[in-house]
């Protein structure tokens, strides 16, 4: 039941991300919406907060009614105890990366560091439907999820060929002969990965702005923006 809440929360995050230029999909609505009496940086700042913090009020909301939902439907089904706990603890004390240890019990890497690495992960997927959304008018939800399709089976061609190659080989080598296999070298690795995905969300959102200042009243079609 976690999983399918948690799965309908991202599908939900990242959908209404996309909509963040939902008011510009058309001419009528651009034209109102960018003749508002406020600067770009304004409007881009508050319908990142519609789609961001209104999208995770409105899933709070939800949440609360399947929760109720959950208390007046249980009296009427005999249900084993574990049932009647409430879900919404279950769902925000879910851990999104576990600990790992090696055979001698030693802790591989540390927790919060993988904790750290994996939303922000999903704060960079997020940001991908942002951008996605600040670029496309009409249907930025599919066409997020087809660009980033295409962008995956390419990559995962060129690393295909990467290893085909030796690169790979020839790197894991070098790696294991000059740093120790120890929780400080992974720990530095998370680090290191986990900055790298903080400075591309940060630079999806900056692009996203960057769309919104390009934008004019009236623009000509192209096939990639229709």
């Amino acid at each position: 039941m976690l999983g399918i809440i948690g799965m309908v929360v991202s599908v939900a995050m990242i959908y209404y991300a996309s909509r963040i230029m939902k008011c510009m999909d058309n001419k009528e609505k651009r034209i109102s919406y960018l003749l508002l009496p406020a600067t770009k940086l304004e409007k881009f700042f508050s319908r990142a907060l519609f789609v961001t913090v209104g999208t995770v009020l409105m899933i709070l909301v939800a949440l609360l009614a399947l929760e109720l939902t959950h208390y007046l439907l249980l009296p009427l089904f005999d249900l084993p105890t574990v049932y009647s706990q409430p879900m919404l603890v279950e769902v925000f004390s879910m851990k999104w990366a576990h600990a790992s240890v090696d055979a001698t019990g030693e802790s591989v890497y540390s927790w919060w560091l993988m904790q750290l690495l994996v939303w922000i992960f999903c704060l960079w997927n997020h940001s991908l439907f942002i951008l996605g959304g600040s670029f496309w008018y009409k249907h930025p939800f599919l066409k997020t999820i087809g660009a980033c399709l295409a962008v995956t089976i390419l990559g995962g061609i060129l690393f295909a060929s990467s290893v085909d190659s030796g690169i790979w080989s020839f790197l894991i080598r070098r790696v294991d002969e000059n740093y120790p296999h120890s929780p400080q070298t992974v720990n530095g690795l998370l680090t290191i990965i986990s900055v790298v995905f903080l400075l591309f969300t940060v630079f999806n959102w900056w692009l996203s702005y960057r769309c919104l200042l390009v934008r004019k009243l009236f623009k000509t079609k192209k096939l990639w923006r229709l």
